[in-house]
């Protein structure tokens, strides 16, 4: 854990599967969230509910990210591979 601006920063590696893979629990103090796709395959991204290769937020391979600082979902945060498993940097704070 790192500290970041006066707030504990918790940084998670997680590897995303072709079925719906939880990044993070809810967290009702989250106020900021970054999820960098460092594997090849597109994810989907959903918030407080499972993800589908057809739904939700679509992060691209090989470095596409999402940044959520202004409103900033508290619920669970699942996801899925779009095509094979990959690995997904996630921070929140």
């Amino acid at each position: 854990m790192q500290q970041v601006s006066g707030n504990a920063t918790t940084d998670t590696d997680v590897s995303v599967l072709v079925t719906d893979t939880v990044l993070l629990a809810a967290n009702t103090s989250r106020r900021f969230l970054m999820i960098v796709n460092t594997g090849a395959s597109h994810i989907r991204v959903r918030f407080g509910q499972a993800s589908t290769t057809t739904t939700g937020i679509q992060i691209r391979g090989s470095g596409g990210a999402l940044v959520l600082d202004r409103i900033v979902p508290t619920g669970a945060v699942n996801a899925i591979g779009e095509t094979a498993t990959t690995a997904v940097s996630v921070t929140e704070y």
